[in-house]
């Protein structure tokens, strides 16, 4: 169903002639801005400075002299630690204002942005207690010598920031960074910057060494210009699975180390001892929360033929009844999609699919709500009878476009799940655990959730094949931000 409560406020949103550039406001040199729009009406909220090459510029030149001097580098990973976690609680003090911004500048429904908030303050804390196991020297023996393994700042990092998680992914690079001493230059999505001037006043507040962080509102040229920079050391980027091939490309001429998180075309294996009680609940969120402009979004629901039309029927019920309308409503479950173009691209998918065979069981198009008719909302869209190879099966929509695909028996699954360029999540869902966890270890994905509502944001997070490089999160993220070094000496 879609709401038809008018509209409200997510709170005020003032305009920005600064940027937070290498320990303190400036105004940009070519004066250039960013007019924010709401997604929900189409409307202005604000205007923001907007970097160009010339701050990306002297934010790596500050970085590089703050890194070079040691004042951040050189302190005891504990005394980082203890700035991280002060950060996470100078983002809980401020969690009205980033729900109001996420609701503004992302549209994402209030009860999500809460929970991303949640997740973004937990992320530093998370990172912050790894200082207590973090290892920087040991001394190895053996033939005679004495060999000191060191653990250096892999130097100056480039944290691109995609536009749909503006908070959490952005702790997820920044916070490791500082952790392991480097300095940072933070791009933010143009699309929902919002959040990026709050993280910048909090990285302020802490009293974060000049030049150790930057944070740099823009659009995609800034960002090839940050990555194909040669005093950039390290490229911790989110986004597509075409961008992330052109990072690769430009950041190998000076060889700059990377991570990449990428795209994903993820499946969810219903097997047929699953309980749709206790599926549905998770299922559906996992499919369709923020409109499905999630990397890991469940978009490839897999079931047997043999219950193929109970869950279709579930799953189309399901999907018909979820609130669709005001993000700043408490009742709205789906909001808009970030702009007008991932509209149109949804509408592309739903057209080639039925023209490939597909059938269109609820949704399929976009929707004019009353006070909101010029918001980018696309219905919640089920299709059915979607062929493994087609093109919306094996393409990111990126926007709330689930196809259902039958699968003859679990060896067929899991090649349907498998069949893809992708490998960055699954699901597998089924009252036999054990039965489950045998089918989770079968497929090519680097998260895979057993009966489990989603991803742990605190372990190691990547995808297999095209959906990136290196990991986020726990030990195995932190590890990308260190050189290793080795130093011989007679024993």
């Amino acid at each position: 169903m879609t709401s038809t409560l008018e509209p409200t406020s997510a709170g005020p949103v003032a305009d920005k002639a600064a940027i937070y550039l290498a320990g303190r406001w400036q105004e940009p040199v070519a004066g250039e801005q960013i007019t924010v729009v709401n997604p929900a009406t189409g409307s202005p909220v604000a205007k923001l400075a907007a970097a160009g090459i010339d701050e990306a510029d002297r934010a790596v030149v500050a970085a590089r002299e703050a890194l070079d001097s040691g004042v951040w580098a050189d302190r005891d990973a504990t005394e980082r630690a203890a700035t991280l976690v002060a950060i996470a609680d100078a983002l809980d003090a401020r969690t009205d204002s980033l729900v109001s911004v996420l609701i503004a500048d992302l549209g994402l429904p209030r009860s999500f942005a809460e929970f991303v908030n949640q997740t973004a303050a937990q992320i530093w804390r998370d990172v912050a207690d790894l200082a207590t196991e973090l290892r920087t020297e040991e001394v190895r023996t053996g033939a005679g010598y004495k060999t000191l393994i060191r653990r250096e700042p892999v130097g100056v990092v480039a944290a691109i920031v995609p536009f749909n998680a503006p908070t959490a992914l952005a702790a997820a690079k920044i916070a490791p960074a500082l952790l392991a001493g480097c300095s940072v230059v933070v791009k933010a999505d143009p699309y929902t910057p919002l959040a990026s001037y709050i993280l910048a006043e909090v990285f302020d507040e802490v009293g974060l060494p000049p030049g150790v962080i930057s944070v740099l509102p823009a659009g995609r040229e800034v960002g090839a210009h940050l990555v194909a920079h040669p005093g950039v050391d390290f490229v911790s980027f989110t986004g597509s699975t075409v961008s992330g091939r052109a990072v690769m490309k430009s950041a190998a001429d000076h060889m700059a180390r990377m991570t990449l998180e990428l795209g994903g075309k993820s499946a969810a294996v219903i097997l047929d001892d699953a309980d749709p009680a206790a599926v549905l609940p998770m299922l559906v969120p996992l499919a369709l929360g923020q409109s499905s402009q999630v990397c890991t979004a469940l978009t490839r629901l897999l079931v047997s033929e043999e219950n193929h039309d109970m869950w279709a029927e579930l799953l189309a019920g399901a999907f018909a009844s979820l609130p669709v309308g005001d993000p700043a409503s408490p009742d709205t479950v789906i909001g808009p999609l970030v702009n007008a173009d991932a509209v149109t691209r949804c509408e592309r998918f739903v057209a080639e699919a039925v023209e490939e065979g597909a059938t269109v069981l609820t949704g399929g198009e976009r929707l004019s709500l009353p006070g909101m008719e010029n918001g980018y909302f696309f219905a919640p869209t089920l299709l059915d009878g979607v062929r493994p190879d087609s093109t919306v099966a094996q393409n990111e929509v990126f926007g709330p476009v689930i196809s259902l695909i039958t699968y003859t028996d679990v060896d067929d699954a899991v090649r349907i799940a498998n069949g893809t360029d992708f490998g960055l999540a699954a699901a597998v869902f089924g009252t036999d655990v054990d039965r489950a966890l045998g089918l989770a270890d079968r497929l090519d994905a680097g998260v895979v959730a057993v009966n489990t509502p989603g991803t742990a944001m605190a372990q190691p997070f990547g995808g297999y094949k095209q959906s990136g490089i290196g990991r986020e999160g726990g030990p195995e993220g932190l590890d990308h931000f260190f050189e290793v070094k080795q130093i011989r000496v007679p024993e």
